[in-house]
């Protein structure tokens, strides 16, 4: 799975490092419910998924990313007619329930899928994928799927006037929030999941030839406001990193600068304005809690005290949980209102549980019997289930195990 991850993350970075810019009509071809190919394309790899006493569940074979659904997960594959400059994506789900896995979809050109904000609703799957050149990024599109669970299908709707694959989208409601980049400017999209349709309604400009303006890094939301993370450049020296909470609406409600707490998390203080300016692989706001990922070594996660969002006047107090380094990492989570957030390190054994009502955070060690494993990355949904991906790799040798996964209530965690 870690090797899978790093690879999907790989050729899509080194671009996006390049691009400072926070932010095609045809649909791509999908197929409903076929049977399986079992001809197994050697991209991918089986990987086993057992539950917490370690009795094998399932083995599955796979390439890429997986989210969970509140009864399993999706999962994805390439096909037997994809090959290394040509990939051809099928998408399954497996149902936990039923022991078994049904075909979603096919996706031809596949270049990138946005996994870290996908959002399950309501028995449905919204996914941001890019299909075409993925040597060129000029010759791509970007796309939001709606994958249809009960009705084992995929639909797609075309992100219009974007050219990066890094996209970034929330639930509000019934309305997806969008922010797709483009080379000098982000555009913000509104989806309504019933009549599906899409609407630009807001779009910032970054000057590229003086590095001036502003750029939306990531975009997050929970039960009360829609977060979106703002980079501020008014010169090359001067950045800044804001919150901005608007209402369901769109309505402005405040601007809360966070420079200073996510320059805590910056290990490397000679570049601390580059590292500002990366982009953002997860931010996550819930209940007062604000959790940011760049795609470099920074990591923070604090409390905003008082959480009186709407009080602008309010002297907002930024918390730091702990002190994390790199290798610290949220879970996956395909809802945006859980209780409890889970966190984890990298080729760690240790699973973190921040309770957000109660203001406190938990440790929880995860070991199996094969004692070398550990955690690689792992996913969650909104009935406190977990799946936990290990793999092993030995830091002189090379040696490596088979990834597998771990299907987990968090409260068989001890």
């Amino acid at each position: 799975m870690s090797r899978i991850i790093r690879k999907l993350h790989l050729s899509l970075v080194l671009f996006l490092f390049l691009t400072l810019a926070a932010c095609s009509n045809s649909e791509p071809t999908t197929y409903s419910s076929e049977p399986q190919n079992m001809q197994q394309n050697l991209m991918n790899e089986i990987i086993p998924v057992y539950d917490a006493e370690e009795q094998l569940i399932v083995e599955l074979e796979h390439y890429g990313a997986i989210s969970q659904t509140d009864n399993g997960f999706i999962y994805s594959k390439l096909s037997a007619n994809s090959d290394e400059s040509n990939f051809e994506m099928e998408y399954y789900h497996f149902d936990f329930s039923q022991n078994q896995s049904t075909k979603l979809g096919t996706i031809k050109n596949w270049v990138y899928e946005a996994h870290y904000d996908t959002i399950y609703s309501d028995n449905h799957i919204y996914m941001l994928i890019t299909t075409g050149n993925a040597y060129n990024f000029d010759e791509t599109k970007n796309y939001l799927y709606d994958i249809d669970l009960e009705e084992a299908s995929m639909s797609a709707t075309v992100l219009e006037n974007t050219s990066v694959p890094y996209n970034s989208m929330t639930l509000t409601g019934d309305k997806i929030i969008i922010a797709a980049p483009k080379k000098g400017r982000c555009c913000i999209y509104e989806y309504d999941i019933k009549i599906k349709s899409i609407a630009m309604i807001k779009e910032y400009l970054f000057d590229r030839t003086i590095n001036t303006g502003d750029a939306i890094r990531h975009i997050s939301s929970d039960n009360q406001y829609l977060y979106l993370l703002r980079l501020n450049m008014a010169t090359e020296a001067n950045v800044k990193l804001y919150i901005d909470v608007y209402d369901f609406d769109f309505g402005l409600i405040n601007s809360i600068d966070i420079t200073a707490a996510v320059s805590e998390g910056v290990t490397n203080t000679d570049g601390a304005n580059i590292e500002l300016r990366q982009l953002v692989s997860h931010f996550f706001v819930n209940n007062g809690y604000v959790y940011y990922e760049n795609f470099s070594s920074t990591r923070a996660l604090f409390e905003l005290q008082p959480f009186n969002i709407e009080d602008k006047d309010s002297q907002i107090k930024m918390k730091q949980v702990a002190d994390f380094d790199a290798g610290f990492f949220k879970a996956i989570d395909s809802s945006n209102e859980n209780r409890l957030s889970v966190y984890f390190e990298f080729f760690e054994n240790i699973i973190y549980i921040l309770d957000t009502d109660a203001r406190q955070m938990m440790q929880h060690p995860f070991f199996v019997n094969e004692k070398r494993y550990s955690i690689t990355y792992m996913t969650q949904n909104s009935k406190e289930d977990v799946l936990i991906c290990m793999g092993y790799k030995h830091p002189s040798t090379g040696e490596t195990l088979p990834d597998r996964i771990y299907a987990v209530n968090l409260s068989e965690l001890h």
